[in-house]
């Protein structure tokens, strides 16, 4: 049992997030490392964890700010679930042009995304970064491309072979997506 932890954003057991660098920071998980990863293969500047907010729901802070997009990153729907009234929160203070979303599972659940507004969630949004990012949509678009191609593919497959020695990796996979996403 040493492997699992009782997590207080997650119900029930869990296993240990490894905290994984890349590019020089640390993150709290592997698969925020892949996030960002992810992010650079499709060239998109991502700050993690910009700043916190104290809100009535409890202090936060979105793991990924992209442009005026914040992005929290969560292993299950449990643990969305478990954040979602500090998501929904923050929504209702931002801008109207910044918009909140929580991914769910690693890059390759590219269809698995939550986009959170004050008083609602929709927890099928059907937003596709390949098609927010090769379209060059200025704004995300619900009505986007959501099959995989071979960009997709050429992304996930250079995100995956990151190797996490200790929790290290050295690759910077900045400007190195599929040529048409340049």
């Amino acid at each position: 049992m040493s492997d699992f932890i009782i997590r207080s954003d997650i119900s029930g057991f869990s296993p240990k997030s490894l905290p994984s660098w890349y590019r020089g920071i640390e993150f709290r998980s592997r698969m925020e490392a892949r996030w960002a990863a992810y992010f650079d293969t499709l060239n998109l500047d991502w700050i993690y964890e910009p700043e916190g907010y104290s809100l009535k729901t409890g202090n936060y802070c979105p793991d990924f700010q992209l442009g005026k997009l914040f992005i929290e990153v969560k292993p299950t729907i449990e643990a969305a679930y478990n954040v979602l009234d500090k998501l929904m929160e923050l929504s209702g203070l931002l801008p109207y042009e910044w918009q909140v979303y929580c991914v769910i599972g690693n890059p390759s659940s590219l269809g698995t995304q939550w986009c959170v507004g004050e008083d609602s969630v929709n927890r099928d949004c059907g937003f596709s970064w390949r098609a927010f990012v090769y379209k060059q949509w200025g704004v995300p678009d619900f009505c986007g491309d959501l099959e995989m191609d071979y960009e997709d593919e050429y992304n996930l497959r250079l995100v995956y072979s990151m190797r996490f020695e200790n929790g290290i990796c050295n690759d910077d996979l900045r400007g190195k997506g599929h040529p048409k996403c340049r």
